[in-house]
């Protein structure tokens, strides 16, 4: 009797380590899975397609009902079955009431607009459609692959999550000059760098004395934009789609 208890007692705290929120599955197991099985219908902020608004239903279902939807999909329609474990599925199904709960909501899209063509700058960095400079990340599309609270989020600290692809580096050379830019690619024998303005840059190990990573040059917009400015940008930027 007591070897059993023992056992229960165990038990029990392996599911309570097992318990998972919302927060910590961002960008993470709940994240991943929405984004290789669902983003692609339902878009990064879930409002997107027939289906209308799903981040916002997974609030109004019950936890057991809207993980029996995921898993089991919803006949009559293209929601099909996922195929996923019933953890998965729950995991999926607090990463979209996080979505729902972190989302930015308002904003006037045209106003957003003329701030990211024009006054803010934007443009001198990142490209919508062709238009603007090749140093930052191009914001064609960008309402397709980044969630609304992504967007905030990057405004408001640029350093917070960067992709690989576009870290920025002060490349000392042995002649005192600093050569600052988007590292593209390095091997034994250079360093390949898209300079500050634009340029193709190629520079021989033998005149590198140091390469450090260094913060994004994007500013952040927290001090200068109110927050229904920002959410106008960010509004703007949802409507950026293929």
């Amino acid at each position: 009797m007591r070897a059993g208890l023992l056992a229960a007692a165990w038990l029990a705290g392996i599911q309570a380590q097992e318990t998972f929120t919302a927060i910590e599955l961002d960008r993470s197991e709940g994240g991943a899975l929405y984004e290789a099985r669902c983003m692609g219908c339902h878009g990064p902020d879930g409002a997107y397609g027939d289906a209308g608004d799903i981040a916002a239903r997974s609030v109004e279902l019950a936890g057991d009902d809207l993980v029996r939807v995921i898993i089991g999909g919803v006949a009559g329609t293209a929601m099909s079955p996922s195929g996923l474990t019933a953890f998965e599925a729950g995991t999926v199904a607090a990463y979209l009431r996080f979505v729902a709960s972190d989302r930015v909501t308002g904003g006037d899209a045209a106003r957003g607009r003329e701030f990211v063509s024009n006054d803010g700058g934007c443009l001198d960095c990142h490209a919508i459609d062709g238009v603007g400079g090749l140093i930052a990340p191009d914001l064609t599309g960008i309402g397709s692959r980044r969630r609304s609270g992504q967007l905030r989020d990057s405004l408001l600290d640029p350093n917070a999550e960067v992709r690989t692809e576009y870290r920025f580096v002060d490349a000392r050379l042995r002649d005192g000059n600093t050569v600052r830019g988007r590292l593209l690619n390095q091997d034994t024998f250079s360093v390949q760098l898209l300079s500050m303005a634009g340029r193709l840059t190629a520079i021989s190990r033998a005149d590198l004395d140091a390469l450090e990573f260094i913060d994004s040059p994007m500013p952040s917009y927290g001090d200068r934009l109110t927050s229904g400015a920002l959410n106008d940008v960010v509004r703007y930027l949802t409507t950026l789609r293929p």
